[in-house]
């Protein structure tokens, strides 16, 4: 049976041999979350009243940003100033505005 060859080129003058890894301690059990407190502390989210119906819409990021700039300016909900805007719209083109 044949020698392996040392490959002398990989060893290193005051090479040191890794230590190994000290042994992980098992981490404490938690006790459990009563569903209460976790009821608790989930965000609940925001429903828009039941008249009201959801639609999508692609903006520009600037129309955004400028919505919600003035919902903060006048204090009023985006929902509202949304609904103001189409209101105008639905004038321009003499329809029925909505409240």
């Amino acid at each position: 049976m044949a020698k392996k060859k040392i490959d002398l080129g990989r060893l290193t003058v005051g090479a040191t041999v890794p230590k190994p890894a000290p042994a992980l301690e098992p981490t404490p059990v938690a006790e459990p979350v009563p569903q209460a407190a976790v009821a608790a502390s989930t965000p609940v989210a925001r429903k828009a009243p039941a008249e009201f119906v959801s639609r999508g819409v692609q903006m520009r990021p600037e129309a955004i940003k400028m919505l919600r700039y003035i919902s903060v300016e006048t204090g009023k909900k985006q929902r509202e100033l949304v609904s103001e805007a189409l209101n105008l719209l639905f004038e321009r083109y003499h329809k029925a505005q909505v409240g």
